[in-house]
């Protein structure tokens, strides 16, 4: 609709750039949109149950956007305290589909459009094991988070409880019978480990002309659950009808002590 004038060149193109890229005027900082993880959720569950993180975009994109995590040992350990699969849902959880978690623990997504968080699920083993909490971390970042990753912290409870020892051995023997031998049991394996002291003690029998005195401490290292005692039997040569000891657990640290004693 030129009046007075011939057009010669009839048009210019601008190409809007939304990754921060192109010309602004001076003092004006460039806006970069393309989504970057902006928070990482620290979930807790007991073992058995599902570590759900929530990764949080900081805006969604009418395209597909890349996006690394990676499961790493906390106190606890990926291969030792998940099981899997390892599931992902980009749809605010109402569906999970199950995902490749490589060797080092990677996982490489591609979120889809208009997606502004990811939710991954984790399966956590359950153990019989008394180990207190345990952790495990997932780390995120899309590549406009660059080398600045985001990490979350997903709390594993024990639900072994403090384990407890009893303690078992024969009830009736010939004073011929030589070396007794008394076992001591976990209910369930320790993680840090327990001890206990054990003592005989008179119930009828004398110590040192009936039987010879044991005493001392046992100690069960982190997966262990029985230990043994030992206690000799003096053959004498004076009929004197049935007698008895005990051997007795006290002072457990690590574990309470659900049977405490035994008599022969």
């Amino acid at each position: 609709g030129a009046t007075g004038a011939a057009i010669a060149v009839p048009e210019a193109a601008t190409t809007i750039q939304d990754d921060g890229k192109g010309t602004t005027p001076p003092g004006v900082t460039p806006t970069d949109d393309t989504p970057k993880v902006t928070g990482v959720s620290s979930p807790s569950t007991a073992e058995g149950g599902e570590l759900s993180f929530k990764v949080d975009l900081s805006n969604p994109s009418t395209t597909t956007t890349p996006l690394t995590l990676k499961l790493t040992d906390g106190s606890g350990t990926v291969a030792g305290d998940t099981t899997g699969p390892v599931s992902v849902s980009f749809d605010g959880g109402a569906t999970f589909t199950p995902v490749t978690v490589n060797p080092d623990g990677t996982i490489n997504l591609v979120v889809p459009a208009n997606t502004s968080s990811v939710t991954l699920k984790v399966p956590t083993t359950d153990d019989t094991i008394s180990e207190g909490a345990e952790t495990i971390k997932l780390t995120a970042g899309t590549p406009a988070n660059g080398a600045t990753l985001l990490e979350g912290t997903g709390t594993i409870n024990d639900n072994d409880g403090t384990p407890t020892l009893s303690i078992e051995g024969p009830v009736t023997v010939n004073e011929a019978a030589g070396t007794l031998t008394y076992t001591v049991k976990l209910s369930n394996p320790s993680a840090t480990g327990v001890t206990v002291n054990y003592a005989t003690q008179d119930a009828g029998a004398t110590s040192g002309s009936d039987y010879t005195p044991a005493s001392g401490s046992l100690t069960f290292g982190p997966g262990e659950i029985t230990k043994t005692i030992t206690v000799n039997v003096l053959d004498d040569s004076v009929f004197e009808g049935d007698e008895a000891f005990k051997v007795v657990l006290s002072s457990a640290t690590g574990a309470g002590i659900a049977i405490g004693e035994v008599e022969t």
